[in-house]
This record gives structure tokens, sequence and C-alpha cells, in this order.
């Protein structure tokens, strides 16, 4: 095996113990003192993330099922994007696609990720406002209305 191959397995058992220790055991020869400091330093920081996202999803969940819910979407969810910003979407996808109904669930998880989600979304989106071609001089009653690409319609 080339030192390549080494590296990259090292990296993968090391992606894979930090994420789900009680699954995958830590890289041979790195003690479990610092592997702590890393599966701590990981997770504290997408739960931090997660929190201010969604602050009121948050609020409303007891601290353990709430740590448990990061837990679960941290061993389980396999982001596609690299982005800081894109986590929550992550999330979301996660309660979508993988997670399933939980009995200690809020009722309306789902929903609430969303809203707060598109929250977050409108205000990092990057589409001109107003977009091109609007004429702000226009008449309305004779010109055709173009909805703002801020306007999402949506209904829980």
């Amino acid at each position: 095996m080339d030192d390549n191959s080494r590296l990259q397995n090292q990296q993968h058992a090391f992606a894979a113990h930090i994420r789900n220790p009680a699954q995958s055991p830590p890289p041979p020869g790195v003690e479990d003192r610092r592997m702590r400091i890393y599966r701590e330093l990981f997770f504290n920081n997408l739960n931090s993330f997660l929190r201010d996202s969604l602050p009121v999803l948050h609020a409303v969940m007891r601290p353990d099922a709430w740590r448990s819910l990061v837990r679960d979407f941290f061993v389980c969810h396999a982001a596609q994007s690299p982005f800081f910003r894109d986590i929550p979407r992550e999330f979301l996808c996660y309660l979508e696609e993988q997670r399933g109904e939980r009995a200690d669930d809020p009722p309306f998880l789902r929903e609430l990720a969303h809203y707060e989600w598109v929250e977050l979304a409108l205000s990092v989106h990057e589409d001109p406002v107003p977009p091109p071609g609007l004429d702000p001089t226009g008449d309305l009653a004779t010109g055709r209305p173009l909805l703002s690409p801020l306007a999402w319609p949506l209904r829980y």
C-alpha cells in the first residue's frame, strides 16, 4: 500500500470515528484523549451552527431530544455541499428523506425546520432585486407585474 492510500485510509477512519464513535474505531495509533477533542469539536460546532440557524426549533425541543436529533443527523447524513451556509438545507433534507417519524419529535418538526430554513435562504438569496427587466417607472395597471424572487408562496 502506498503512502497516499495509507493517508486516505487513515482520513476515512478518522472521519468515520468522529461521526459515529460507537460504530467506528479510531484510526490506529491515535490516543482516545486526542480523538475525544476532535469528536467534541466537530459535534459542538455542528450543534451550535444548527442551533443558531434554527433557533425556534431548538427552543421548542427538550435539550436531550435536540442533541439526539443533531447526533443522528451527524451520524446518518452524508452532506452534498461543502458550504457551511448549506448545513441547514442538508439538515432539512435529512429530516425529509432519512429521519422518518419519531415518537418524541414535535408534530411540526419538518414544517418548522423548513420555515426557519426559508428565512435563512431568503436572507442570503443572490438574485438581483428588483429582477432584470423591471421598469420601476412603469404603470402597474397597464404593465405586467413581476413576482419578486424573494416571494416564496408557502403553506404549512
